[in-house]
């Protein structure tokens, strides 16, 4: 299995890892606070997950390896409109 794909799988897993030990707090937080206070609390927690699925997505770290990739083989200017 080549090294991206490991790595894809091993952030892939983290996610899932992370989403079910998100349920741990969410049970009792919405025990504690009720209804109301659950309807603040997705104001910044929608926009927070979003955020969060972009960068567990291996997408960073697949734009960087292409990047160092093209950086090693000395063609900056491909690494650096990739960044772009």
């Amino acid at each position: 299995m080549s090294k991206l794909l490991r790595g894809t799988f091993i952030l892939t897993l983290g996610t899932y890892i992370s989403r079910i030990l998100g349920l741990f707090y969410i049970i009792p937080f919405f025990a504690l606070v009720g209804e109301h206070g659950t309807a603040l609390y997705n104001y910044g927690y929608v926009p927070y997950s979003i955020f969060l699925s972009i960068a567990t997505a291996a997408i960073p770290s697949a734009v960087a390896e292409s990047i160092s990739q093209y950086n090693a083989m000395g063609e900056y200017a491909v690494g650096r409109r990739l960044f772009k």
